[in-house]
């Protein structure tokens, strides 16, 4: 990718005290010539949405929106630029003629490198979403990187299905695998669910998920002091679990209590599935978005997802199946009776996940439908025995 390299530097040649800014860009005389370069760049290395995600890079490089561009893509590169940088660095004094124009070569420079460094990202098949830094979800823009699954439009059928049927706002709320916490802050901001907490083997996407939770629901004006304090608290008390000996009342008091306060945010837990919960704990909601696709067929995914994203986030084992058959039999000691469960599926999976949940009790088990017709989520109630 040497042909922005060589727009920038070109020209850089000053005659007499006179900069001309033009020539160092001078293969990039107006802001269409830049985005179609990227078009270019994405469209060759095979990219199959090129154009968009050429917009989208250039939008997040450059700061210009789609209404912007589309006033002034036409217009010289180095004097709308100028334009923009005097309005915003005005300060009382206007700048010099030179000095401004040295700040705009500066900035294009810097700008294209930035630019060309994406472009050059996304042609490695990195996900687009990734190098934005976000993805869109509900509504929300959730932070993402490479330690959790980009949150995908298939995952909106789980969580809308939970809003419409979840009416009471003082249930509590568990989501098993919660990895980016799409699925729990979504929850949490527009349910307004009283308690909702999410779980994850994985340190570095609660990290992502934390994050999520504070930016997003910053604005319902929790105490996120208040939630990290009453997160240590969840974890020092399930850390007792492992001596069974040490489980008295005053424990289960203590969860309640973290639960109860929880309704300030989601509360986040380091967890392998269930093995940091007590048996005692239960939930009267429980959803999951578990790892669910087959071992042989990752390999035959598209780069940006078998390359990109976490790996111990996508595979089910050699049937797909392996956290469903877990999920069958823990949700049924962590649900109170009555309590529903509601899991995202492969397109294929809907009859299999469907009979685990029968076998294990449930009731009402239902496969519900994506926006494309695809099986998407099971759902079910548990009952307990002799109901």
């Amino acid at each position: 990718m040497s042909e922005m390299k060589s727009a920038v530097g070109a020209g850089m040649d000053r005659s007499g005290d006179d900069l001309c800014v033009e020539n160092s860009v001078r293969e990039f005389k107006i802001w269409a010539d830049v985005l179609n370069y990227g078009k270019k760049i994405l469209k060759n290395a095979g990219i199959v949405e090129a154009d968009l995600d050429a917009w989208y890079l250039f939008e997040q490089i450059f700061g210009i929106s789609r209404a912007q561009y589309f006033m002034c893509a036409r217009e010289n590169i180095a004097g709308s630029t100028a334009q923009k940088m005097t309005a915003q660095e005005q300060t009382g004094n206007s700048l010099e003629s030179k000095n401004a124009l040295d700040c705009v070569e500066l900035w294009l420079k810097e700008k294209l490198s930035a630019y060309e460094n994406t472009l050059e990202k996304r042609a490695s098949r990195i996900p687009l979403q990734q190098i934005l830094g976000q993805q869109e979800f509900m509504g929300l823009t959730f932070f993402v990187n490479e330690h959790v699954l980009i949150p995908r439009q298939d995952t909106e059928t789980l969580v809308e299905l939970v809003l419409n049927e979840q009416k009471d706002k003082n249930v509590s709320i568990l989501d098993m695998c919660t990895g980016s916490g799409c699925i729990a802050v979504s929850l949490k901001k527009l349910g307004g669910y009283a308690c909702v907490e999410g779980a994850d083997i994985s340190e570095e996407a609660l990290k992502v998920a934390k994050r999520n939770s504070e930016e997003i629901l910053e604005n319902n004006d929790v105490n996120n002091d208040a939630v990290n304090s009453r997160t240590e608290q969840i974890q020092n008390c399930t850390n007792l679990t492992n001596n069974q000996n040490k489980q008295d009342n005053s424990e289960e008091r203590m969860v309640s209590e973290v639960r109860r306060v929880s309704q300030t945010g989601v509360t986040f837990r380091h967890s392998d599935m269930f093995s940091s919960f007590r048996e005692t704990e239960q939930f009267n909601v429980i959803v999951s978005n578990p790892p669910y696709i087959p071992s042989a067929v990752i390999e035959e995914l598209e780069p940006e997802v078998r390359d990109h994203e976490p790996r111990g986030a996508l595979d089910g084992t050699a049937d797909g199946l392996c956290f469903y058959r877990i999920l069958a039999e823990e949700c049924a000691k962590h649900l109170t009776p009555g309590g529903h469960v509601y899991f995202e599926i492969g397109y294929d999976q809907g009859a299999a996940v469907k009979e685990l949940l029968d076998i294990h009790g449930f009731k009402d088990t239902r496969v519900i439908q994506d926006l494309t017709g695809k099986d998407r989520v099971v759902c079910g109630t548990w009952q307990t025995a002799g109901v």
